[in-house]
């Protein structure tokens, strides 16, 4: 297996992941707490209000604040009240914030990888086939 082949393995796979557990379906490897919302916001690339984030992360909204309360102390990310209304909260990542989520970004992948090279192309290929027809499955039940 050449590098190129593992990266768009890679790739395939995360998209897949990602797309389930945006849709609320994927039991594997969530993302939670204060990683899930350094990945929300990375993803992205602007900032998300608190409510957003609650709904994204499957959180109730005092666990989302002591997850930003956190964050913010470590200059991971600021938080801006919106003019209008003080009661809506816009979080944004910090530059430490961005560094920090490319390193999890990596790690990430590099579990990825491991999976991958343990299941071998040809079965990585098959699972990425069919994680796609049980996502569209799920998807048409769902309409």
């Amino acid at each position: 297996m050449d590098h190129l082949d593992i990266v768009e393995l890679v790739k395939q796979y995360r998209e897949i992941e990602e797309k389930m557990q945006l849709l609320s379906l994927s039991i594997e490897d969530p993302i939670r707490g204060e990683a899930g919302v350094l990945f929300h916001l990375s993803k992205r690339q602007e900032s998300l209000s608190s409510g957003e984030l609650c709904q994204l992360l499957r959180l109730s909204s005092g666990r989302v604040s002591i997850i930003l309360k956190s964050l913010e102390h470590k200059n991971l990310i600021t938080r801006s009240y919106e003019t209008e209304d003080k009661r809506f909260i816009r979080v944004t990542l910090t530059e430490q914030g961005k560094l920090l989520e490319k390193r999890n970004e990596a790690n990430r992948n590099e579990k990825v990888i491991s999976i991958i090279e343990k299941l071998g192309e040809k079965d990585t290929v098959e699972y990425i086939r069919l994680r796609r027809k049980k996502m569209q499955i799920l998807l048409d039940m769902s309409k």
